[in-house]
């Protein structure tokens, strides 16, 4: 029985379910390369066993020839007359069993022919069973290298999903707490970037802070935001 060649395995991705599936089949082909394995055994055995009983037959008829050929062999010399009917019936005899000897050593090789392509049938079933098996291991091996590497995406997945629902929340108390602070964000903005246009422009970038902290100093009015001037009241009343 030929037995096909084992083709490398192919480098495409596959899911994790894909593999296994894979292995299943691998694992189907294996139990049936077993099974037949173990039947050709059967059969080799029984095979052995009819060669190992023909052989005693073969024996016990060599035995029998050469106790007739003796007996035939000593009439013979004994009786100078023609063969009677019983040394006919003997040679007869012989002949038989020649025969049947002669068909039974065919047999035994025939047999001895069948056991040895038995045995290279099984030699290569085993081979077989071995390269099955070393494909599977390798299965099993990328399935659960698959998994692991999936195990690790949904967690960092996970992971950036909970930070992404922090921010979101913090973003929303800090938006809530922004509002209740300042009631109108966009004129108190536009407030800010007035004044801070004006400053720049009536005090040059090298003299800002000295600016800034000389007119603190001698308590000098700012122009500011309403909003930052309530909150620096806010201050000084939580100082005093």
């Amino acid at each position: 029985m030929p037995v096909q060649p084992v083709q490398p395995a192919q480098a495409n991705p596959a899911t994790p379910a894909t593999r296994a599936t894979e292995g299943e089949q691998v694992q189907v082909t294996i139990q049936e390369l077993t099974q037949k394995l173990h039947d050709r055994e059967a059969s080799i055995h029984q095979l052995e066993t009819e060669l190992h009983r023909a052989h005693i037959a073969l024996q016990e008829q060599q035995a029998l020839i050469d106790s007739l050929q003796q007996v035939y062999s000593a009439r013979l010399n004994a009786s100078e007359s023609p063969l009677d009917r019983e040394l006919f019936t003997t040679h007869c005899k012989v002949q038989e069993l020649e025969t049947q000897i002669s068909k039974q050593i065919t047999t035994q090789a025939m047999l001895q022919h069948t056991c040895q392509e038995l045995e290279q049938t099984r030699d290569l079933h085993q081979t077989r069973i071995a390269e099955l098996e070393q494909q599977t291991a390798d299965m099993q091996e990328q399935i659960l290298k698959q998994a692991q590497q999936t195990s690790e995406y949904e967690t960092a997945i996970q992971h950036w999903k909970d930070r992404y629902l922090n921010s979101k929340r913090y973003l929303v108390k800090l938006q809530t707490l922004v509002e209740q602070a300042i009631p109108d964000p966009a004129m108190e903005l536009s407030e800010l970037i007035a004044a801070i246009q004006a400053v720049t422009v009536e005090t040059p970038e090298s003299d800002t802070s000295t600016s800034l902290t000389a007119a603190t100093k001698r308590g000098v009015k700012m122009d500011v935001p309403a909003f930052l001037a309530r909150r620096q009241r806010y201050r000084v009343r939580s100082q005093g």
